[in-house]
Parts: structure tokens; sequence; C-alpha cells
């Protein structure tokens, strides 16, 4: 009887070894490929600021936006 493997078994064994060595390099690189940096402090950060409260008086601040 003949195999019922089919044409495709080459492109299908190629394919595997593709996304298995892509893993095993994402792996080895600890998921740091394709430049992402590590927040090693506060420094590293962007600035946070708060929002000004509408018409400048600091009475209402507590109420700034909608429910």
């Amino acid at each position: 009887m003949a195999s019922n493997q089919g044409p495709n078994l080459g492109l299908t064994a190629l394919l595997g070894g593709v996304v298995v060595l892509a893993l095993l390099i994402f792996i080895a690189t600890g998921g740091q490929l394709g430049g992402s940096k590590k927040v090693a402090s506060d420094a590293d950060l962007p600035q946070v600021t708060s929002p000004k409260p509408p018409g400048g008086t600091t009475r209402d601040a507590g109420n700034v936006g909608t429910r």
C-alpha cells in the first residue's frame, strides 16, 4: 500500500523546522529580540503630568471629568 503522507510532507517539515528555529532564537535571547528595553529605574520612564483643573481654579480639582 502506498503511504498517505502526500506530496507536501517535505514542505510541512521545512515549515516546522523554521518555526522551531525561530522559537529557539527567541528563547535564547530571553524574549528581548526586536530592541525591547528593560526598565531599570524611574529615569527610564516618561514623566507623568496631571491635567490642569478647568477654569484655572484649584477649588474643584477633585471634580475633573464627568461620570
